[in-house]
């Protein structure tokens, strides 16, 4: 379908809503284009696809981006999950809002029998950044600005975004530039340092759990050849060059706070306020996030830390 008399920037818009098609929720501030494929390297197509999500009415300007990415283990979730109220918030604050899959590491039913060649890091790493690499080269067609982007992700997610904002031949890699990353949101990251988390002799997390960290990092044996556990830690590489983060963080999980709070101060950070510990679950994280009333403050607090790292040029309607 094209366009002919319409601007660059107005066609995808229109093309979301022929997408949407009659009954869709009108009351969104936003439309979507669904299912953009961003690399071909997934067995299942469906893995290497993202949503662009944009305001109604185009900005003046061109819009900061926030990169959205999924939790679920490293083997399971996707780009649709709890994402409406996340969009809706960050619309309505003057960015646009890109919602991510990658590629996932088998669901775990036998630890004995974790094949050799399945999907575990760095694949997951490496679909992230080849989406922000398109992120990079196509967003500005959307009205997006690829020079400001805030990566944010829960949980799995929460580490990958984490990792890629820390180690930058991961971004470099996708033909994007770390530098256009202004800023990361964690909620609840699984995975500041990945070897608690997988190494037999911690008892950071119990022996049945193990298990699924090895899937996605390497088992012991694997990881004596290509030592993926330290790779794949971001706290190996933060360091006061790194854009800055905001955590969320459940209060009741002293690994998580504790691994916050170093990469905070590794990153020449203060702690507080960069470091918000809430009454949550790790579901209710994610859950919450977006919605009213937000009486513990996450999204309000990490709302200004994106506007004040990225800098949208409006903010927002009311109610946003």
């Amino acid at each position: 379908m094209t366009f002919p008399s319409v601007s660059r920037r107005l066609a995808p818009i229109l093309l979301a809503l022929v997408l949407l098609g009659p009954g869709s929720a009108l009351a969104e501030p936003f439309v979507v284009s669904r299912d953009i494929g961003y690399s071909d390297v997934a067995a299942n197509p469906y893995e290497n696809q993202l949503d662009v999500y944009l305001p109604k009415t185009p900005a003046a300007r061109p819009a900061p981006v926030v990169v959205w990415v999924h939790g679920g283990g490293w083997y399971q979730g996707n780009k649709d999950l709890v994402v409406t109220d996340k969009a809706r918030k960050f619309i309505r604050s003057g960015f646009l809002f890109v919602s991510v899959n990658y590629r996932l590491s088998p669901r775990v039913t036998d630890p004995g029998s974790l094949a050799p060649g399945r999907t575990m890091f760095p694949d997951q790493p490496n679909d992230v950044a080849a989406a922000i690499g398109w992120v990079d080269e196509n967003i500005s067609g959307f009205g997006g600005d690829p020079d400001r982007l805030v990566l944010m992700g829960h949980s799995a997610g929460g580490h990958l975004v984490s990792l890629l904002a820390t180690q930058p031949r991961f971004i470099r890699s996708a033909g994007a530039v770390p530098g256009q990353v202004r800023g990361v949101i964690s909620l609840d990251a699984v995975g500041l340092d990945i070897r608690p988390l997988t190494d037999p002799k911690s008892k950071a997390r119990s022996d049945h759990i193990k298990p699924v960290y090895w899937n996605a990092f390497g088992t012991p044996k694997e990881n004596e050849d290509l030592d993926r556990w330290k790779r794949a830690s971001p706290l190996e590489y933060a360091g006061p060059r790194d854009p800055p983060f905001f955590f969320v963080v459940q209060n009741d999980e002293p690994l998580r706070i504790r691994e916050s709070k170093t990469m905070a101060r590794r990153l020449g950070q203060r702690v507080d306020p960069s470091v918000l510990e809430v009454p949550l679950t790790h579901r209710q994280i994610n859950h919450h996030f977006g919605r009213l009333p937000d009486r513990l403050g996450e999204t309000r607090m990490a709302l200004a830390f994106a506007k004040r790292v990225a800098r949208p040029a409006t903010s927002g309607s009311a109610g946003g």
